[in-house]
């Protein structure tokens, strides 16, 4: 008799279901709602603009004075179709990570070694993109699946439950909770010698890794 296998029990890791771009923009606003220290759009949200007048010259009114003037104006120009696209292709990105069961408390990897790591990824799938820390981080809560270190402090003593593709457990359509109960991962506290509060892992991101995956649509 012979069994054939499928899926999971074959070692095949489903594809990831992605969610709809309507869906991705609710996921984002549920982790910027718990998490605005992740929010890009704070960063559009006021600017110093200089604005300069012409002024009569007190002491001789037939001429004027140029005077400049700085002021806080808010921004209504936040670029919202790209950060859709970059969190959209994040959030793939991310879902092709394995997942596991805590946050990495040895050895940990640092934000840069990860925005680094999808970075390669999304070019071995003919996208180039600079990934944005907070974009990487709002993705992983955004899964559902991703356990996290992510507090008050961030970008400190920040780490995640994931390792790299093709290894620990495949991602899950655990977002599909998120948007039901809009609820999030709570953080958790990692306890090791080597993880001390207040310190930042600073290491290189990876290089040419030629990862190897199905091809993102």
């Amino acid at each position: 008799m012979v069994r054939v296998l499928y899926g999971v029990d074959a070692g095949v890791s489903p594809p990831l279901v992605m969610p709809t771009d309507a869906e991705l923009r609710t996921l984002a606003k549920i982790a910027y709602a718990k998490y605005p220290q992740l929010d890009p759009h704070a960063d559009a949200r006021t600017r110093v603009v200089v604005k300069r007048y012409q002024v009569k010259d007190p002491n001789d009114p037939k001429n004027t004075i140029s005077v400049s003037q700085r002021e806080l104006q808010k921004d209504g120009d936040f670029d919202q179709p790209s950060h859709d696209s970059a969190f959209r292709h994040v959030f793939w990105a991310v879902g092709q990570l394995g997942r596991l069961p805590e946050p990495e408390s040895r050895n940990v990897r640092s934000l840069l070694w990860w925005t680094g790591y999808l970075k390669d990824l999304l070019l071995d799938h003919r996208f180039d993109l600079d990934v944005d820390p907070r974009s990487f981080a709002a993705a992983c809560l955004a899964h559902g699946d991703v356990p996290h270190t992510i507090a008050e402090r961030w970008p400190y003593d920040v780490s995640f439950g994931l390792t790299l593709q093709h290894a620990g457990t495949p991602a899950r359509d655990a977002w599909r909770n998120v948007l039901k109960t809009g609820a999030l991962l709570p953080a958790t506290r990692v306890y090791s010698p080597e993880y001390q509060p207040g310190r930042v892992n600073i290491d290189l991101a990876p290089g040419a890794l030629g990862l190897v995956g199905s091809t993102f649509r």
